[in-house]
């Protein structure tokens, strides 16, 4: 069984952006290496794949040079293209010319970080336990107006299958030729991203059986970080505002977000 852990890295402008980001553009990219080194995983590669704008490539000149090749028994792979279709857009590309290699796709985000030990086991085992399962992600929502009735992954960062990835390979394959980075069509994509699944007769799912979700806020007027599931206890991933002091936070206490076996 081959699994394989994308993380999309950005170095532009973002709608909220964390003083230690503006202090260090590379500090997602450190802290990526430093928690995939330090906890425990069974990964057979880890992919850091850069969306890049002209004048952002200097950025990552100065350190390129410094990641790894691998880490602990995982093989990295740098791959750099242009900053189109957001992290939807590189994962799927990625995907499709990788598909074949591997059993599994795990999708992150740059400025979110794996916790717990074996992650990359809990995410498989979970995907795998849900009956017609097209992906598990860490955040999922209903299907509602604001949406236009489409269930998505509405913080994408999970994983799915090389065998369900080939009944979708269609809408994979649209995404990853999408040309814009307006973050209108992000919201676009990142409804399609996952609700291609459920077009196709497959379902979504989220972690909120197991581990409480911190996600980090967009909007300056929002406080940094909205708990999702936080009748756990556990984070199976956090996000780089959770590490800095007096950060402030609330809960999503909806009835979308209650326990599945409710």
């Amino acid at each position: 069984m081959k699994s394989v852990l994308i993380i999309t890295f950005y170095f532009g402008e973002r709608r909220k952006i964390p003083k230690i980001f503006e202090e260090d553009p590379l500090i997602c990219l450190k802290k990526q290496i430093d928690y995939l080194k330090k906890i425990n995983h069974n990964l057979t590669t880890i992919v850091f794949s850069f969306n890049l704008d002209y004048d952002s490539i200097d950025i990552l000149n100065e350190y390129i040079n410094k990641i790894p090749k691998k880490i602990q028994k995982s093989d990295v792979e740098v791959v750099l293209r242009k900053n189109h279709g957001f992290s939807y857009g590189a994962w799927s590309e990625f995907t499709l010319k990788n598909l074949e290699k591997y059993d599994y796709f795990i999708y992150n985000e740059d400025d979110y970080f794996f916790i717990q030990d074996n992650f990359d086991d809990y995410l498989i085992n979970t995907f795998n336990n849900y009956e017609n399962c097209g992906y598990l992600c860490s955040v999922s929502r209903e299907p509602m107006g604001w949406n236009n009735f489409n269930k998505h992954a509405g913080f994408a960062s999970g994983i799915t299958s090389k065998e369900k990835i080939k009944i979708v390979i269609d809408e994979f394959e649209k995404i990853s030729k999408i040309q814009g980075n307006s973050y209108n069509l992000g919201e676009s994509i990142q409804i399609d991203f996952t609700n291609c699944f459920v077009k196709k007769g497959l379902d979504i799912y989220d972690v909120r059986e197991n581990y409480r979700i911190p996600f980090s806020t967009t909007l300056e007027s929002e406080p940094d970080i909205i708990y999702f599931f936080d009748y756990n206890h556990k984070d199976l991933l956090i996000p780089l505002v959770i590490e800095q002091n007096n950060f402030t936070y609330t809960f999503a206490d909806l009835p979308e977000f209650k326990k599945y076996s409710n």
